[in-house]
């Protein structure tokens, strides 16, 4: 071990932080136009896993994308970078489907 690897840690998880949010940032259009019309209609813990499955794709393709892209990827764990994006993406998914009108949502009926 050098020393650059002591410091390296912590300076290699901002960098995928801030690599994840800025992937999350640029799929939440497509995955949101994938998502809309049926998780609008599903139960909380439904719609998060909709919203996992159908976004995965998209996911994966950003972020080899953006490993390709970048000059340096040693430190960077391309499954760690995946899990930060979905996590984000679905943060904020959620945010946007919270704010549908509650009359595009359907009626919950007792059984």
């Amino acid at each position: 071990m050098n020393l650059w690897e002591l410091f390296l840690p912590g300076r290699t998880a901002r960098r995928q932080a801030r690599l994840a949010n800025e992937i999350a940032q640029r799929c939440r259009v497509d995955a949101w136009s994938r998502i809309e019309r049926r998780a609008t209609g599903m139960r909380l813990a439904e719609a998060r896993g909709y919203m996992r499955s159908r976004a995965a794709e998209i996911i994966h393709r950003e972020v080899d994308q953006a490993l390709a892209c970048q000059n340096v990827t040693d430190g960077l764990n391309r499954e760690e970078l995946v899990n930060q994006t979905t996590d984000l993406l679905v943060a904020l998914l959620f945010r946007e489907l919270l704010h549908v009108p509650a009359r595009y949502r359907p009626l919950r009926r007792a059984a």
